[in-house]
């Protein structure tokens, strides 16, 4: 009996010191980002997940002895990790994105892949998300190369019918900054706000084109709106800036007394959001 005993008394210690050092281990993981999306991706070396983290962390906050991150063995495993099951087109656009960044050559098979991918299901919001980032690339001409790639992307990822809000944003920004496409920019501005109709950036947008192409009469109202979804002060900076830019638009189309004709009255319809309200920082964008 007493053998026993020792012997259940040893085996509960063992599962005890276990279990501890286990979570011991946990916790140091825990404590460091790094740390901890490391060893998560070695866990899960299937996951897109984990392996995107990794890569994305490498680019981030890792580095070497001499202080520069590993960007090759970034890249490497971004390119091998985007071919696995769920992959989504994040791979592809960080590849794109770093690579235009740092000057270098972007392969080919990276647009053809993201536009495969968009092709093969509807766009989710992280699919908006990284088309929005290559709009960045572009508009901040740090992608100088291949518009025509990314115009293929939108069309695969908007072919399958009933865009969600945040594509339509994005499709916005895309075809009024980067295809100076003004009526279809406003298309599809309209077209996210119907279909998310309490979505406070879409509607913003929809203020900024409006505003844009003079219509200010409408650009008022739909401020309204955007006051009265202004709940507990969360939108007051947002809604100042629209506030100002909309007193400088009508102080520019308003005419003289002594000089009133057509031209001066509609003087502004043909300014991009930026132009037209660059001073108050308020242009369409897609967040």
């Amino acid at each position: 009996p007493r053998l026993r005993a020792r012997i259940v008394a040893l085996g509960v210690t063992s599962l005890f010191a276990f279990y501890a050092f286990t979570t011991a281990l946990r916790a140091l993981e825990w404590s460091d980002p790094l740390r901890l999306v490391m060893a998560e991706a070695s866990k899960r070396p299937l996951s897109p997940d984990a392996q995107f983290a990794r890569a994305d962390m490498m680019l981030r906050r890792l580095r070497r002895a001499d202080g520069t991150p590993p960007t090759d063995d970034a890249i490497h495993a971004l390119d091998s990790a985007r071919k696995l099951p769920g992959a989504g087109i994040l791979f592809e656009q960080l590849l794109i994105t770093t690579q235009a960044k740092r000057h270098m050559p972007i392969n080919p098979a990276w647009w053809v892949d993201l536009v495969e991918k968009l092709k093969s299901r509807p766009a989710n919001a992280s699919d908006a998300r990284s088309l929005a980032l290559l709009n960045s690339c572009f508009l901040e001409h740090i992608c100088e190369e291949n518009i025509s790639a990314l115009k293929d992307a939108y069309a695969a990822a908007m072919s399958h019918g009933n865009p969600r809000a945040t594509l339509l944003s994005v499709h916005a920004e895309f075809a009024w900054h980067l295809l100076g496409d003004k009526l279809q920019g406003e298309r599809d501005i309209r077209a996210a706000v119907d279909a998310a109709p309490s979505d406070v950036n879409a509607r913003r947008n929809l203020f900024v084109a409006l505003l844009a192409t003079n219509q200010l009469s409408a650009a008022k109202a739909e401020l309204t709106v955007l006051k009265s979804k202004n709940w507990f002060g969360l939108y007051d900076s947002m809604i100042l800036s629209l506030e100002s830019a909309l007193s400088a638009q009508e102080g520019r189309t308003e005419p003289s007394l002594d000089q009133a004709s057509p031209e001066s009255s509609n003087r502004g319809s043909d300014l991009s959001p930026h132009e037209s309200v660059a001073s108050d920082g308020v242009t369409i964008g897609s967040s």
